[in-house]
């Protein structure tokens, strides 16, 4: 499960910070005042993905983090193992990917008392692998994260993580000619993890 995730505001990774510089700069001119976030990321922030545009191009975007549901609740994750079987997630496989940049994310180790750990890649960067609808409201496009087992050496912590994608998956996600559950399938699952303060 992800819960939670992060964006470091100092020694950003250069493709986070590229990112967010853009999509400033698109709301400045815009005439917005808002900024992106970056910190602790919440259910229901509006957050940096990136998807696919009009043309097909890999593209920079802001979208509130879950898929709202009745009762005011927000639907934040998916299991990636049976999204093709759902009705609410089949038709997004094949149209709506997107990867979730981020500098890592949060994990509870359940127990006695409860242990915040972050974790996160050698290089300060993962992509988790997302789908994305229109809000029912008319709004803001809003997304969830994909999820898997746990591998092994985290299972401690919690027995469910995001479906992480390195680079060359991350492209491959994002184009839509690609079997999703097969990238799913070569998932990244090498994560390190430290106690967060």
């Amino acid at each position: 499960m992800c819960g939670r995730y992060y964006i470091q505001t100092e020694d950003m990774h250069r493709i986070l910070s590229e990112m967010i510089d853009a999509l400033n700069r698109r709301e400045t001119a815009r005439g917005s005042v808002f900024s992106v976030k970056t910190g602790e990321i919440y259910p229901g922030d509006r957050a940096p993905v990136v998807a696919n545009n009009r043309r097909m191009t890999p593209t920079p975007f802001l979208m509130e983090w879950g898929f709202s549901m009745e009762k005011n609740k927000k639907l934040i994750n998916a299991r990636s193992e049976t999204i093709h079987e759902k009705s609410m997630f089949r038709p997004l496989l094949s149209s709506r990917r997107l990867l979730v940049p981020a500098s890592g994310y949060f994990e509870w180790e359940k127990g006695g008392e409860k242990t915040k750990y972050r974790l996160s890649a050698d290089d300060g960067l993962i992509y988790m692998s997302g789908l994305y609808r229109p809000s029912a409201d008319g709004g803001d496009m809003e997304f969830v994260i994909l999820t898997r087992s746990a591998a092994p050496d985290i299972e401690f912590i919690h027995t469910r993580m995001p479906v992480i994608l390195d680079e060359r998956r991350a492209r491959e996600w994002l184009d839509l000619n690609n079997d999703p559950m097969r990238i799913i399938h070569d998932a990244y699952t090498n994560v390190k993890y430290a106690k967060a303060n």
